[in-house]
Formats: C-alpha cells, structure tokens, sequence
C-alpha cells in the first residue's frame, strides 16, 4: 500500500510539472481517504486546486494542511501566500503570523507582514495572538501524537533536574524530547519555564507561543505569554494575551489580577483618562465588569479588544 501511494504522488507532481492540474487533482485524491493524505501533500493539492481555478477547494487543502500540522513551517506559508494572491489581507497576515512563530528571525516574512500593515511590534504582538487564539476552523484540530519512550526518558530527566533548579540541564533535556516529539504542547510549555527560570524571557515566549499553536484554546499558554510579554515591557500586548486567558477561563484568577494590575499601571501613565475613568466607575454596580475598548489602546491592541467585547475583565 505504501509503495502504491508513493507511486500515485510521483504521478501527481510528474502530471502538476506539466501544467496537467486537472488529472494531478484526480491522482493526488485517489492516494488515499483525505484524513489519511499528509500535510505535504495536502499543499500539493492545494496548489493543484488553486492552479485550477478551484479556490475554495485550495483554500480547504491550504487550511487543513496549516491546522493539522501547526509547525509545518512551509504550511502556513502557502495558505498565507494563497490569501495574499486574493487580497484577502486579514487571513493572510494570519498565516504569516502563525509562520512568524514558527520563525520569529525570517527578515522575508516579517518584510511581507509590514507590507500587510504590521509594522510595529505591537502590531505583530496582537496578530500572533489572534492567530494562535482559535482553531483554523472546528473540523481542524492539530494532530499531537503520544510522546515515544525516548521523549518520555528525556522528559523525566527533565523533572528530576527541575526539582534540583538545574534549569540549564532540565532546558537541554525538554530540547531533546522535543527533537523527538517537535509537536508536544506539554513539553514546550515546560521548556518555557525553564527558559524563564534562567531569565531567557525572549525564548521563553517563542515557546509558550509555539505551544500555544499546537493546542489553541488553553488558557495557561495565553497566561504564561503574558508573563513572558510583561517581563520584556511590553505591556500592552502583555495585557491582551491575559485577557485572552481569562477570555478562555474566566475563573483563572492570576490572569484576572495581572489584568488589575497592568490596567492600573496603564491608567496611572494617562492622568487625564485615568480621572475620567474614575469618575466613570463611581457610577458602576459592584458586580462583574466588561472589558471596553480603551482609547489609550494602540491600533492593533483594539483589533484585540474588539474581540474580547464582552468578555469577562476583572472582578471587584
């Protein structure tokens, strides 16, 4: 079966270098049931399609290939270059940005997301967080596959080294299961404590984003962002990504306190609103609060806020 389907993909690609997208599309469909078919040659398809003139058939193969596997880096590429060929501008920064986690240095990608109005750091701040917030649609989940006896070993090194504070070795012992298991979540969540324990703030974002990509709708990936985003004086951004935790569970009192907190810091830089906001919130019942868009927010910052209208703040 396996020399067979390698055989069908050899034929598609031979047939997509002839410009023959229509039978290439027949080949690359008859490989196998489409839950089956990996994520390369999804994008093949894909590419198929939209050489086509199927777009809504390119878009589906694009889309399904970025969801099911979030750190194929080439994935997020194609649909995001996809969506820019349509001047469909809002999904495309989102695929960039999902690439942009994947490799946060790539001068190319972050020349591409200036071109699309992310320009700022604030900017990129706020899209990574959308992008990585919600699934790419509810029929696409990311496939995380059990972790091997290898990244297991190296997973309980790992611990023992963490109850011991030797972050340096638990950090190189998460490194190595995830050479094994790249698309574990758990692991590079506690890769990113480590990074934080040794003050590599800038790495350990990068992880909790990572992981974030990899299981969108957990809370405590949003969380532990902000920590990292408020450590590095972003404050805003730090700001969204805790409301965006307790978005996803509004009982998670540490995001509801850091919100507090950072709001406070935020008003007390803007002496003026912070007068009329105190004023505003005489007026207030003692209950639960929602988040408005505030007019200190940066451009970007309340593309976040507008999301998250409506949404559980804080609490008195």
């Amino acid at each position: 079966m396996m020399i067979i389907s390698i055989r069908k993909r050899a034929k598609a690609r031979s047939l997509a270098r002839a410009h023959n997208w229509a039978e290439a599309i027949k080949v690359y469909n008859t490989i196998g049931p489409r839950a089956q078919l990996d994520t390369k040659t999804l994008v093949q398809l894909g590419h198929a399609y939209k050489e086509n003139g199927q777009a809504a058939e390119a878009m589906h193969s694009y889309h399904e290939a970025a969801g099911r596997v979030p750190f194929l880096l080439d994935a997020q590429l194609q649909a995001g270059f996809f969506h820019r060929s349509r001047s469909e501008v809002q999904s495309a920064v989102t695929f960039f940005a999902r690439a942009l986690v994947l490799n946060g240095n790539a001068t190319d990608l972050l020349k591409i997301l200036e071109e699309l109005g992310q320009k700022t750091e604030d900017d990129r701040d706020a899209i990574i967080l959308t992008a990585t917030l919600l699934p790419i649609s509810n029929d696409i989940s990311p496939y995380i596959p059990d972790l091997t006896i290898r990244a297991r070993l190296y997973r309980t090194k790992a611990r023992q080294a963490g109850r011991r504070h030797e972050w340096a070795s638990a950090e190189q012992y998460y490194i190595s299961a995830l050479a094994v298991c790249p698309d574990n979540p758990a692991l590079l969540m506690q890769l990113g404590h480590c990074q934080i324990e040794q003050g590599k703030v800038a790495d350990a974002l990068i992880s909790y984003r990572r992981a974030a990509l990899a299981s969108p709708g957990d809370f405590e990936k949003y969380y532990h962002a902000g920590n990292a985003l408020r450590l590095l004086g972003r404050r805003q951004s730090a700001l969204a990504a805790y409301q965006a935790s307790a978005k996803l569970n509004e009982d998670f009192s540490p995001s509801l306190e850091e919100i507090k907190r950072l709001q406070a810091i935020l008003f007390s830089q803007q002496p003026s609103l912070n007068n009329h906001l105190q004023s505003e919130l005489k007026v207030i019942p003692k209950t639960d609060r929602y988040l408005n868009e505030e007019p200190w927010l940066s451009n970007s910052q309340k593309t976040i806020f507008k999301y998250f209208s409506g949404s559980l703040a804080c609490k008195e």
